[in-house]
């Protein structure tokens, strides 16, 4: 039987997608992934034993302090409208990143199921990383800035 792992690491490489095992975590693999809007790292966490993956889109640049309440708003507003994976924040460190997961207990891991969970991801974090960038600039409100990356994914829906 194939393990998650591999499906994930075949997966990858038929796509073309290069990848490193992170060496804090022998079950998660570092990818740095660019977007339209920037560049970020990506990490695929397989919990075999519970059958379960996740992958997390880390937000190129960390919040500061004093913008971290702002960014918190930013991140809820957009949540609030997600049907597929949220937002998340460390009020420690101001990491900001962007998780997808899937639980296949009963069920396998496919490459078409990890494909959809990691374009999902990327896709999502590309779309609201200038409204993130601007909102931790302090150029706009976290409502506009939200807004805005709702209204450009419309158009291009178009």
């Amino acid at each position: 039987m194939t393990s998650m792992m591999q499906v994930v690491e075949q997966t990858l490489r038929e796509e073309e997608i290069s990848y490193k095992p992170l060496p804090h975590d022998p079950h998660s693999l570092g990818i740095r992934f660019q977007g339209v809007q920037g560049e970020w790292l990506s990490v695929v966490i397989v919990r075999e034993e519970i059958q379960e993956v996740v992958f997390y889109s880390v937000a190129p640049h960390s919040v500061p302090t004093e913008r971290r309440a702002d960014v918190a708003e930013f991140l809820m507003r957009a949540n609030y409208g997600l049907a597929i994976g949220n937002f998340e924040m460390d009020f420690d460190d101001g990491e900001v990143r962007f998780r997808t997961g899937l639980d296949v207990e009963n069920d396998r891991l496919s490459p078409a199921l990890l494909k959809s969970l990691m374009y999902s991801n990327w896709v999502t974090l590309d779309r609201y990383l200038p409204g993130l960038e601007a909102v931790i600039a302090g150029q706009v409100s976290p409502a506009n800035a939200v807004e805005q990356a709702e209204q450009a994914e419309q158009a291009d829906e178009e």
